[in-house]
């Protein structure tokens, strides 16, 4: 007997239609839940790698004790000088970081915090690479001018609206070196993150004049390097001559360090693993109990498959059929609703939800996977399926 051509695991779910459309919008749910956790993950660690990610340089130099490249310690740029030495590098450049809070463009006497303020000499190469382009900074030549993060807070918008219409800005900030008036004079785009609501952008000149910085302490040091050099060769050669309070890493490296610095040693990080994993015990416990019910009120038509001919191996097969019918099922309108929360999120915290195909292929599986888990347990109870039950 051949039972293979009758789609019997479609046609139990199109019958079971109640059923089938709570399992339906169970994975749903599940998807909903497991495309959150993972946007959120990807959208913190993207977010705080975008000012490193930035920086135009094949290598980093930084302070040996530092933590994450979004709050570097000061050193001294005699390192950096010293890197020019070396056949390979062809330019460097010093980077100044530091915070400073805005008076609120809303009018209130408040001030936002955390604004994150980077600067740099200009008429040199152009550290800051946004979107493949280098950042135009003639406007940075003027006496306390500033570039302010286009992607800022929701709170920075009436400045924003009033620069992209043309019309430079005049505002107050407080720094380590007092309090300041300034000019806006520019936006770029860079973006907000967990640790900063918006980044400023100015020359080195201005930068030490309103932050009280000398010009020999910088947070980063940016090598570039002639073409065709090898950037880990190069790096290790000026880990082994430059002093030992300095490190030179390359780009990749630091980024991927970056990453693991904040997803493994930083309490969100905790936070989104521990959500992901209970995410998908809800989603076992949840299809497990819906597959049991559906097998339960059900069992007198399997324990009649098995009267004809079906064996247990191929009733296993349908009931995985139908759970990974469930999983496509569900998971399309869950990546719709997906796709509308990583928009919205986006428009309203200013930090970015991308929907890439590697997130939605790793979410399908993901589903695909809890599936199959749960019907494995509810599949037990086929076990009780017994065709002498039929005539007791």
């Amino acid at each position: 007997m051949r039972f293979g051509k009758t789609p019997i695991a479609l046609q139990q779910l199109l019958h079971q239609k109640a059923q089938t459309i709570a399992a339906a919008l169970g994975v749903t749910f599940i998807t909903v839940l497991l495309f959150m956790q993972i946007g959120f993950r990807a959208g913190f660690l993207d977010t705080l790698t975008d000012l490193p990610a930035s920086l135009d340089g094949d290598l980093f130099l930084l302070s040996s004790s530092y933590v994450t490249a979004l709050r570097p310690p000061k050193f001294n740029h005699r390192g950096l000088h010293h890197a020019l030495a070396f056949d390979e590098v062809e330019s460097i450049s010093p980077v100044y970081l530091s915070s400073a809070t805005m008076k609120n463009p809303g009018g209130e006497h408040s001030f936002l915090r955390k604004i994150q303020v980077i600067g740099f000499p200009i008429g040199q190469h152009p550290i800051l690479n946004l979107s493949g382009t280098p950042l135009s900074t003639e406007k940075l030549t003027q006496s306390r001018a500033f570039f302010i993060d286009e992607r800022s807070r929701k709170e920075f918008r009436p400045l924003l609206e009033k620069l992209k219409a043309g019309q430079n800005q005049s505002t107050e900030i407080r720094t380590p070196g007092g309090q300041h008036n300034i000019s806006l004079v520019g936006t770029f785009p860079l973006g907000a993150n967990t640790s900063t609501n918006s980044h400023m952008a100015t020359s080195d000149l201005t930068f030490m004049e309103l932050f009280a910085r000398k010009r020999e302490d910088i947070n980063i040091g940016l090598i570039r390097l002639k073409p065709g050099a090898n950037p880990e060769e190069v790096a290790k050669q000026l880990n082994e001559h430059l002093p030992k309070d300095v490190l030179v890493m390359e780009k990749n490296r630091l980024l991927a360090k970056e990453r693991y610095h904040y997803e493994f040693h930083s309490p969100i990080g905790l936070i989104f693993r521990f959500g992901l994993g209970g995410a998908i015990v809800v989603g076992v416990v949840i299809l497990y109990r819906i597959l049991f019910q559906m097998l339960t009120k059900y069992l007198r038509d399997y324990a009649t498959m098995k009267a004809i001919g079906f064996s247990q191996h191929m009733l296993r097969l349908i009931v995985l059929k139908e759970a990974l019918i469930l999983a496509i099922v569900g998971f399309l309108p869950g990546l719709a609703g997906s796709l509308y929360i990583y928009s919205f999120l986006t428009k309203a915290t200013s930090l970015r939800f991308n929907m890439s195909a590697e997130v939605a292929l790793g979410v399908l599986a993901s589903i695909c996977l809890i599936c199959l888990i749960s019907a494995l347990l509810a599949i037990r109870k086929l076990s009780d399926a017994d065709p002498a039950d039929l005539f007791a």
